[in-house]
């Protein structure tokens, strides 16, 4: 039922229940004191989650968080038990840190004895999980974890312009929270603040914004908009496809991403078969999800190469090239939680309003602090230029600027300029050059392009080591450069490459 909660609502709070360790029969009341939504009502939702767990066990599967609780349980009993995991895992590494949830920090625990080599990053102004469990101050406790740990804080930002990380340093000051962050980039613009008086106006604004901002050096992949709600992208994807701007699909996001890298971190054909029988049919994955449809391009991929040497890697190179995958260029819409861990040029934050910023949902104050950490991570995904937008009306409700929304000053930021000794080693370098150098950067960077196309690491479309073969080589023709690389990647961009030597030669 959408109106009382739907299923994305009661998983949700199915894990935040498993996250805090706390059983369906208090999970509601826990949920109220947490001043979070209780979707269908306490007492149909106590039904449906004792129900969840009843169909587990009956069908006996378990998911993450009954795992993680079974290895806490056992562990707690059995002092072997945990000896035995701790051997086995001798050194940890945990990434997010930020994010961890109580029930994932108690597995720590268990996986951490006195001397580990355990090591932690995370950003606690980049915590914006709260909604499903996770717990901010856990990350506070973590330097106490164990006597000796050594913080290292890393308060450098090399993607943002000053400007840009100001903005954002304000506006978690405006909860009262404090941010560190320092550029180290020159000065850029001045981040654009801009008042619509209601969404049809705003919707304009936003579409001349990226018509504006697409030119001569930068492409529609560099632009994005981001906003609080889902609602509110799809507006702005109609408004902007109805103008003409091409948009890039889900393919861009992180579950397109990891698909990709699981597919291509496999080994051989095989391996590449297996992954896609698992995927396509088990039953357990819907056209919609990234796994599948990367899947379904395994599929095809070993059906067009049926003969011949083939893995991960040989799979991602044509996944780069093949017209019917790789993407055009685009301008992506996407929620700000969704965005966190990309970033571009250009980035347009709209509706950063009241009602929206902090999100009416957010009730207390724990939950108004995540909203204001949740805009801090949306403004610091724009490199180069920002602009933000709010209106005095959206749809039946009076708006007007985020409570969290800094004044925007026309003073401009400025570093200092790099020491004399680095501007003479820069300079030095750029003298002593050589044409070998200028060749490994310019092919770097075509890799680096082609696989911001296909959402994949730049090695997944050519190795270091073949790299470094064709500027020794300097193939000349197609098979020459299939013999330092492979017959798949000469057949599919061989053209490209030889244009870049050949251009390199002449140069």
């Amino acid at each position: 039922d959408a109106k009382s909660g739907g299923i994305y609502d009661v998983l949700t709070a199915v894990d935040w229940a498993h996250a805090h360790m706390i059983t369906p029969t208090k999970a509601a009341e826990k949920l109220a004191e947490a001043g979070l939504k209780i979707p269908l009502g306490a007492r149909r939702f106590t039904e449906v989650f004792e129900q969840y767990e009843r169909t587990k066990k009956k069908r006996g599967v378990i998911d993450l968080n009954d795992f993680m609780t079974s290895v806490i349980t056992e562990a707690k009993k059995d002092p072997r038990f945990t000896e035995s995991i701790r051997f086995q895992y001798r050194h940890i590494s945990v990434d997010e840190a930020q994010d961890m949830n109580p029930l994932q920090y108690e597995f720590l625990k268990v996986l951490v004895p006195n001397a580990a080599d355990l090591f932690l990053v995370g950003d606690p102004n980049q915590a914006i999980y709260g909604f499903n469990g996770a717990n901010k101050t856990l990350f506070d406790e973590l330097p106490g974890f164990h006597a000796g740990a050594h913080v290292v804080s890393l308060p450098s930002n090399y993607r943002c312009t000053p400007e840009i990380v100001q903005m954002a340093v304000d506006t978690l000051a405006k909860d009262g929270q404090i941010a560190d962050a320092q550029s180290k980039r020159l000065s850029g613009q001045v981040v654009r603040l801009e008042r619509c008086s209601d969404e049809t106006a705003e919707l304009k604004l936003i579409t001349k914004l990226v018509q504006r901002a697409e030119n001569g050096q930068r492409t529609w992949n560099d632009i994005a908009v981001l906003v609080r709600v889902n609602t509110l992208a799809e507006s702005i994807r109609k408004e902007l496809s109805a103008a003409g701007i091409p948009l890039r699909s889900s393919r861009s996001g992180g579950a397109w991403a990891r698909a990709v890298g699981a597919a291509t971190a496999l080994t051989g054909r095989d391996e590449l078969n297996a992954w896609a029988a698992d995927v396509l049919d088990t039953g357990e994955y819907s056209p919609d999800d990234a796994d599948y449809q990367i899947a379904k391009y395994v599929r095809q991929f070993l059906d067009e190469h049926r003969s011949g040497g083939v893995d991960g890697r040989t799979f991602g190179s044509w996944l780069v090239t093949s017209a019917d995958v790789a993407e055009p260029d685009g301008v992506e819409v996407l929620t700000f939680h969704a965005a966190k861990g990309r970033e571009w040029s250009y980035v347009i934050v709209a509706g950063m309003e009241k009602g929206l910023l902090p999100h009416s949902s957010a009730r207390g104050a724990a939950a108004r602090s995540e909203e204001a950490r949740l805009a801090y991570v949306a403004l610091t995904r724009a490199a180069d230029e920002l602009v933000v937008t709010w209106t005095d009306s959206r749809g039946k409700r009076q708006s007007g600027p985020s409570p969290f929304l800094p004044t925007i000053t026309t003073a401009t930021p400025t570093s200092d300029p790099p020491p004399p000794e680095l501007r003479e080693l820069s300079a030095s370098r750029a003298k002593k050059i050589t044409p070998d150098e200028l060749l490994t950067t310019t092919i770097n960077d075509w890799c680096t392009h082609r696989a911001r196309i296909a959402r994949i690491e730049p090695q997944g479309v050519l190795a270091t080591r073949q790299v470094r073969a064709i500027v020794r080589a300097r193939p000349q023709t197609t098979d020459e450069l299939a013999s330092v690389t492979d017959v798949v990647f000469a057949r599919r961009y061989g053209e490209e490459i030889l244009q870049i030597v050949r251009d390199a030669a002449s140069n």
